[in-house]
């Protein structure tokens, strides 16, 4: 793990500027989990690998990034990053999209194209066969978004739902396969939240589970294909010097606190992953605001349980990366890095 110190803040991070960094932690919330020894869990030939494709994104941090399963490709939209091609600002969000195939990325030029922006929520809908966005932040104007878009693999098309969730930014979002719903969690605009929010491919309702998380912002979140559940983990928990290590799991019905033998540390910025290989979820990255830093270790979720994965090489620590399944393995793009340098690295887990 890299333990330098850094305010994300400065560079388009989670912490970025927006007049939301008030608001009361709620008590309990079990945001004072440290470093537990969980020990290593034997990934047998599993690995990171880092590739080298002809062509990529520019380097950036909170891109959205998607595995269609239906084209067998990962999708990629946005981001924040350097306009001059390098790893350090000055820096604009970006809305383009991409492509990788396995092999290389490809830019796809759309006729239509969402407003530039980070930390969208991008999720694939399985049985319609389109990638959902919803959300995102810009600093111009300043705040979080409402709006949602699909891409069918040629286009974007923006849908005017009857109903949506209320503008915001680092929001959690997952398609849960089982029920053929995306599902929203959480995020900040201002203030923090604890909302859950449902979307069927024609208008979004607010759910109304008898439990839920505390109020929390960037959270981990992904769908569970096994347990056929959605699972979130860690977030910021109403400022930025405070972060959970909980891991709840969502069943169409309520949310469940898990209550594992062992935990990542506390975090948030981290991104998960399903990891068909293994039949579990990844989870990599992410933030202490604590005196912990940057993350660099990869844990590894199995039922109710979270294994530490001791793998080298590894990705550098780094936070709001792009993080997605790829086939039976997991896709990592980009990031920002300690000292706010700015990633467009591919790695790939298999």
């Amino acid at each position: 793990m890299d333990t330098g110190a850094h305010d994300a803040g400065r560079d388009g991070g989670p912490d970025a500027g927006d007049g939301s960094d008030g608001g009361d932690v709620d008590a309990g919330d079990g945001s004072d989990g440290g470093d537990v020894d969980a020990g290593p869990f034997d990934a047998g030939p599993l690995g990171w690998t880092a590739l080298a494709p002809a062509t990529a994104p520019s380097p950036r941090s909170a891109p959205g990034l998607a595995w269609d399963s239906t084209r067998n490709r990962a999708v990629l939209f946005g981001g924040w990053g350097p306009t001059s091609g390098g790893t350090s600002c000055p820096c604009a969000h970006h809305s383009d999209t991409w492509e990788f195939d396995g092999s290389t990325w490809t830019e796809i030029a759309t006729p239509t194209s969402p407003l530039g922006r980070q930390e969208p929520g991008l999720v694939f809908d399985s049985v319609r066969g389109v990638l959902v966005m919803f959300s995102g932040f810009r600093f111009t104007p300043t705040g979080g978004l409402d709006d949602t878009w699909e891409y069918d693999g040629t286009d974007w098309t923006q849908i005017t739902p009857p109903t949506s969730p209320p503008a915001r930014r680092g929001v959690g979002m997952a398609y849960d396969a089982s029920r053929g719903r995306v599902v929203a969690f959480g995020g900040r605009n201002g203030s923090h939240w604890n909302d859950t929010w449902e979307y069927d491919g024609a208008t979004w309702t607010e759910a109304s589970p008898a439990t839920s998380p505390s109020i929390r912002a960037h959270v981990g979140m992904t769908y569970d294909p096994i347990g056929e559940r959605v699972v979130l983990f860690g977030g910021r928990t109403g400022s930025s010097t405070s972060s959970s290590n909980e891991t709840w799991a969502y069943d169409g019905s309520t949310w469940r606190l898990l209550t594992p033998s062992a935990s990542p540390p506390r975090r948030y910025a981290a991104t998960l992953a399903p990891l068909p290989a293994l039949g579990g979820i990844v989870l990599f990255g992410g933030l202490d605001p604590g005196v912990l830093g940057y993350y660099d270790d990869t844990w590894l979720l199995v039922g109710d349980e979270w294994s530490l994965l001791s793998l080298t090489p590894s990705p550098a620590a780094r936070i709001v990366n792009g993080l997605s399944t790829e086939g039976a393995g997991v896709l990592l793009f980009g990031g920002t890095g300690d000292g706010a340098i700015y990633l467009g690295d591919t790695w790939r887990m298999q």
